[in-house]
């Protein structure tokens, strides 16, 4: 009844899945990333970063990274080259003189206006193969698994 083989095959399948799962990951953020430098010149990344600039006026490199979900010599590298783009500009907080605050140009509020125009384009071309119905189906399942492995998380983190 215990078959061993049978457990390496079904952890195997599991393992499988799950792999499935950072597939399509990787290759949805490749394509959105072909799009966005395609269409405005700007990484996925970048976009991101603008969009959460766009929505607070001002935030410092350290909330940026929090909201990005990444390091904040990331954050530092990105708001470079943002920098560069004059896209987003830093200057000190007036009450802590360690804090950079982030902002973004005219040209940069331009550019982040559109980046969800973008995203909508790779989200359509993406679900395009499913039908409206498999296409709220998986959108179903994967709010249940975010909410599952935010728990998850949560749990691990206490």
């Amino acid at each position: 009844m215990n078959n061993p083989n049978l457990a390496v095959d079904a952890s195997e399948d599991l393992t499988s899945d799950f792999r499935l799962l950072f597939r399509v990951q990787a290759l949805v953020k490749r394509l959105v990333n072909q799009k966005m430098l395609s269409v405005l010149g700007i990484t996925f990344s970048q976009g991101s970063a603008l969009l959460h600039l766009m929505r607070s006026p001002e935030v410092s490199c350290q909330e940026l990274a929090q909201l990005l979900g990444c390091g904040t010599s990331r954050v530092s590298r990105l708001v470079h080259e943002l920098e560069k783009q004059r896209l987003v500009e830093s200057r000190r907080d007036g009450t802590d003189r360690r804090v950079l605050q982030l902002a973004l140009t005219p040209e940069g509020a331009a550019l982040a206006h559109r980046v969800p125009l973008v995203l909508r384009d790779a989200e359509h071309a993406v679900l395009a193969v499913l039908p409206g119905d498999e296409q709220r189906c998986l959108l179903k399942f994967l709010s249940r698994l975010v909410l599952n492995v935010d728990r998850l998380s949560c749990a691990i983190e206490a």
